[in-house]
């Protein structure tokens, strides 16, 4: 019997998770199988295997249970089995593996009595059936593209899950056929949650489900990159979908909200390198990061219990102030539990909201996929982007604002006074800048029931030489951004800021020098510019300069001339 049936499609740096949870005691069919059968097809034409240079149009996918931790070492395989994956499946092809069901849920007729109600509902199923872990078998599916050259090409994959082996053979007729109707689509989650206004939390799949017995969850890239949740006021309703603007706000949540304490965010940004994609290994990293985050902030509220109790027992405040301040919590039973970290699958699904944790910061990772499909254009231009998406964000935490102006405003621009281009955008940091400082930020800042108070730069390979022109773009354009959001951590991992110059055989630099990489390349080569027009202009100038007796710059080289990287760090 086909349980589920999923179809989608994934472009250049996105990923698709599918959590599916199976509870035997609502499957009307007996007895429970040991397995059961995933299969996962790659539905792209045959012919598009040799278009590598527009795709590849291959995916990586993934199967592991809910209770995997990549940082442990998986303790119980035979009952929760191992994650299994397939990191190159073809355009056509298929990849299958057995999902297991571990033997202490499985069911036979003798269980008929035991079951529950049909019209439980899937509340008291979460409160019944997984209080304790043993109701229900939760394992993740993700699908992720391998996309690397084009911002264009998708793939198409479809996801089938059943009882038995056989019927994963059957088509989309066959399916269809037995009055199934056809499969579930991530298009079909994104539509219900713009209905339902909640577009910051992922949806339950029923279509394209087949089993009472099975409840599915899909997200895509962007609703793992958004957890946790933006924090609103209390009693105020999630933005609007289209508009971006607050539905179902009443005047006394609106007359509340300066009374509410704004939350600290501590900003981390993620950059990935060559390809500039947020998929597969930011993901990993952002998840890992909102892993450490939860498993600190449990951590705490732990030594703050531990601190409340000693002082109502009458401690001695060093006791107290050993059991606030240290590394390890210690239980009732006296044993020591060190800082462990959490599953990553899922990160932080949401902001803590107590009050009593309101002035603490919270942690909010975020990876920029502007640059996907871009990395040809050079550092300079990755950086500048990344940079822009910085001050979007944080504003109006900080006045700077990047304005992209179309093509017909910057033609009627010409003919208006520079007054009226401030009063309209705001005041250029410089001439010929893209970035305006505005005035009144500080009213617009507090309306916001968040503030930016510290951020973080996280880059990965050529992810480190783009964060690094950025931070410089953003202290030239935004002068008074790190006065006002507090920098904490720059991280490069495996950059090349010294180039590949050295470290390559000869031909690898020329390579780099005729454009194999675009821009990006000749910069990782320390490629010097070659003397054009404007450079034999300039040395005649300085020619005729000296000849003048005024020869003072002769001797100072073109900035503009040397390789980037050995300007950056100046």
């Amino acid at each position: 019997m086909l349980l589920v049936h999923q179809a989608g499609s994934v472009k250049i740096g996105e990923v698709v998770r599918y959590t599916l949870t199976y509870t035997p005691s609502n499957d009307r069919i007996l007895p429970t199988p040991s397995h059961l059968h995933l299969k996962v097809k790659n539905t792209s034409a045959l012919p598009l295997r040799a278009a590598f240079i527009h795709g590849p149009y291959t995916l990586h996918v993934a199967a592991y249970p809910s209770t995997f931790n990549p940082h442990h070492k998986v303790e119980e395989p035979k009952k929760y089995g191992v994650p299994e994956y397939e990191p190159m499946l073809k355009a056509a092809g298929s990849w299958q593996t057995k999902l297991t069901v571990p033997e202490e849920i499985r069911e036979t007729g003798a269980d008929l009595g035991k079951r529950r109600h049909s019209n439980q509902s899937d509340r008291d199923l979460d409160r019944l059936g997984n209080e304790d872990g043993t109701g229900s078998v939760t394992w993740i599916i993700e699908v992720a593209s391998q996309i690397l050259f084009s911002a264009s090409a998708s793939v198409d994959f479809e996801i089938l899950v059943g009882r038995d082996e056989r019927s994963l053979d059957l088509g989309f007729a066959a399916v269809a056929a037995r009055g199934h109707g056809g499969p579930g689509h991530v298009r079909d989650v994104e539509k219900q949650k713009a209905r339902t206004q909640t577009g910051r939390r992922s949806a339950h799949q029923t279509t394209g489900v087949y089993s009472k017995a099975v409840r599915l969850r899909v997200e895509d890239v962007n609703a793992l990159w958004d957890k946790p949740a933006m924090p609103t006021w209390e009693g105020e309703d999630h933005a609007s979908p289209k508009t971006g603007e607050k539905v179902g706000t009443s005047e006394k949540v609106a007359n509340e909200k300066p009374s509410q304490k704004r939350k600290k965010l501590h900003l981390v940004v993620l950059t990935h390198g060559l390809h500039s994609n947020v998929g597969a290994d930011m993901l990993f990293l952002k998840e890992s990061i909102d892993a450490t985050v939860a498993q600190a902030r449990i951590d705490a509220k732990k030594r703050k219990a531990t601190y409340r109790a000693q002082r109502r027992e009458g401690k001695s405040r060093q006791d107290a102030s050993q059991a606030a301040e240290g590394g390890t919590f210690t239980n009732e039973q006296g044993d020591e539990e060190k800082t462990a970290t959490a599953p990553t699958t899922g990160g932080q699904e949401e902001i803590d909201s107590d009050d009593e944790d309101s002035d603490d910061e919270e942690t909010v990772v975020r990876g920029f996929s502007g640059n996907a499909a871009r990395t040809e254009n050079g550092i300079q231009y990755l950086g500048k982007r990344l940079a822009k998406y910085v001050l979007k964000m944080t504003y109006p935490d900080q006045p700077f604002l990047p304005i992209k102006k179309p093509l017909t405003r910057s033609l009627t621009d010409t003919f208006k006074s520079q007054a009226e281009k401030d009063k309209r955008d705001g005041k250029q940091v410089h001439h010929g800048s893209s970035v305006h400082v505005e005035n009144g930020t500080e009213k617009k800042a507090e309306e916001l029931p968040y503030q930016y108070t510290s951020i973080s730069f996280i880059g990965h390979s050529l992810g480190g030489l783009v964060q690094t022109y950025a931070v410089a773009y953003i202290h030239k354009h935004s002068p008074t951004f790190f006065e006002k959001i507090k920098p904490v951590n720059f991280i490069a991992m495996a950059s090349p800021m010294l180039g590949l110059s050295n470290e390559n055989p000869m031909y690898v630099k020329f390579a780099l020098d005729f454009g194999l990489v675009g821009r990006t390349g000749q910069d990782l080569g320390l490629t010097w510019k070659p003397p054009g027009l404007a450079s034999a202009r300039d040395g005649w100038n300085a020619m005729i300069g000296g000849l003048g007796g005024n020869s003072n710059h002769q001797n100072e080289g073109d900035p503009g001339a040397k390789p980037l990287l050995r300007i950056l760090p100046t």
